[in-house]
């Protein structure tokens, strides 16, 4: 048993992680965002950017499956030496980062042009970034399995 065995994830929960931000940021507002700035010819950039990312991930797959003593940042050093690997890692946090926001600002207008017209953004904001904080701060696993209670808590809308 490794180190990190405690804070590790099956591959369904990571398939599930990814396609939950995916739907979320994807499906609800990047279609009308998409047309506003390419127009009609805009979904060869999802298609493309789709395959990209599947691919990415099935590298990290593999190599996450040959180094599983390690995490992403220590193959990241590895691999690519100190330097360049930690440059890497904080390239990787600051995309994490900007993609945490860019979700959670998606999320808190589609929420207030749906659902809540009359609440201000921050308490939004507030309500959101609570339940959040608590979930990631017990670590990946339990992030892993929030995302399988939300995948079957919102299966029933496929039939919808």
């Amino acid at each position: 048993m490794n180190k990190y065995s405690f804070n590790q994830i099956s591959l369904k929960q990571y398939i599930l992680i990814i396609c939950e931000g995916q739907v979320g940021i994807g499906v609800l507002s990047l279609p009308r965002d998409l047309a506003k700035k390419a127009g009609t010819d805009g979904w060869i950039a999802i298609v493309l950017g789709w395959i990209l990312s599947m691919l990415l991930s099935l590298v990290i797959i593999r190599i996450m499956e040959k180094n599983p003593e390690h995490t992403l940042f220590e193959i990241l050093t590895k691999y690519f030496g100190k330097w360049a690997g930690k440059g890497l890692a904080l390239l990787w946090i600051l995309i994490a980062a900007y993609a945490a926001s860019t979700i959670m600002f998606s999320t808190i207008h589609i929420v207030k042009i749906w659902i809540v017209q009359d609440v201000r953004n921050y308490i939004l904001m507030i309500l959101f970034t609570i339940p959040i904080y608590m979930i990631t701060k017990q670590g990946i696993r339990v992030i892993g399995l929030c995302a399988e209670l939300v995948f079957i808590a919102t299966l029933w809308m496929l039939f919808y």
